[in-house]
């Protein structure tokens, strides 16, 4: 599952240019998403509106919505995958470069107290 939602995220993040042949196959993995999507919810309301009992309606409602929930996400990936802009590179920042704020009397580390329960030395 990681995965496979690392390769959706990294597909539409724009991270990464994509040529044509990897563009047509976000258009070949979206299809079954839009297609299962669409001819499930025409089949659930389809049912829906031939449905007389409450608890009959409740599950077609539920396989309805489930379907625009996945033809949705179909589109989503389709357009953001296709639309997607590679992003600029992120500046590096050198870490091992002092910063260049002067050190001030706060920022210095104050001794250690010692210990309140030690027995003294004579």
């Amino acid at each position: 599952m990681l995965n496979e939602g690392r390769f959706f995220r990294n597909m539409v993040s724009g991270r990464i240019p994509l040529n044509p042949v990897q563009r047509f196959g976000i258009l070949l993995i979206t299809a079954p998403f839009i297609a299962g999507g669409g001819i499930g919810s025409a089949q659930a309301i389809g049912s829906l509106v031939m449905s007389q009992d409450l608890v009959g309606r409740s599950v077609e409602f539920t396989f309805a919505l489930t379907s625009v929930v996945q033809a949705g996400f179909g589109i989503i990936v389709l357009v953001r995958g296709l639309t997607a802009m590679p992003l600029p590179p992120a500046e590096e920042v050198d870490d091992s470069l002092p910063p260049d704020a002067p050190i001030g009397e706060s920022d210095q580390e104050l001794p250690p107290n010692p210990p309140a329960n030690e027995p003294q030395k004579e």
